[in-house]
């Protein structure tokens, strides 16, 4: 089965609401295919927010080092 983007980006805000298993409940999904667009969504967020994919110790390194106070 095909689901739209839209539904998708609703189902994975509600499993940050009540859980992923009880949103699979609801939506008549299973967990693997809510928790593979839960992944999915995370890994665009991680790469917004550090559009290099650097590992994340060597990222959060910079970016203290780019902010902090001397």
């Amino acid at each position: 089965m095909t689901y739209s983007k839209e539904f998708k980006q609703q189902a994975i805000k509600l499993s940050d609401e009540i859980g992923t298993k009880k949103a699979c409940e609801q939506l008549g999904l299973t967990y693997f295919t809510l928790g593979d667009w839960r992944k999915k969504e995370n890994r665009k967020r991680i790469m917004t927010v550090n559009p290099g994919g650097l590992p994340p110790s060597i990222y959060r390194e910079r970016f203290e080092a780019q902010f902090s106070v001397a």
